[in-house]
């Protein structure tokens, strides 16, 4: 796995459901990392599953913005841990607040593909966040506390 220890800062770009193909060509043929990426820096970007494979930049890491549940079986659609390795992928956003809302991915599911992430050999980018509602009631040091302790792995050294 990546070693993250030596960047000083890293940056993630999520596209979200964003992009087309020639938008994807456009941005890595201009995008200048040289002048954003060096030893102490890390880019990261995590665009639509289908154009990941576009990013071609040696100074560019590729990232995922979520992955199955599952390494492998009848999941149509899935897209596991481990192919996302296979296509050169070291960085996988899971617990995205609109996954949580939106497709009521819980925490338990989230572990599971954090650890699915750590078995891959992907650097797993955990996104942790209270709702408006829960900030109003004072509730986000007590919801930040619960989804670390019920989302990041016990085992790992």
């Amino acid at each position: 796995m990546l070693e993250i220890q030596k960047f000083s800062k890293i940056v993630v770009a999520n596209w979200k459901l964003n992009g087309s193909k020639s938008f994807a060509s456009n941005y890595f043929g201009n995008i200048q990392c040289d002048k954003l990426t060096n030893e102490t820096n890390c880019l990261i970007i995590c665009p639509p599953a289908p154009y990941i494979h576009e990013i071609n930049s040696k100074n560019v890491f590729k990232g995922a913005q979520d992955c199955s549940a599952h390494i492998e079986g009848a999941f149509t659609g899935e897209i596991s841990a481990r192919i996302l390795k296979d296509i050169g992928c070291e960085f996988c956003i899971i617990g995205h607040s609109e996954r949580r809302n939106l497709f009521n991915e819980q925490n338990d599911l989230i572990l599971k593909k954090i650890n699915n992430c750590i078995n891959c050999d992907i650097v797993p980018i955990l996104c942790i966040g209270e709702s408006q509602i829960q900030r109003k009631e004072n509730l986000t040091k007590e919801i930040l506390k619960d989804q670390l302790l019920k989302c990041l792995p016990k085992n790992i050294n």
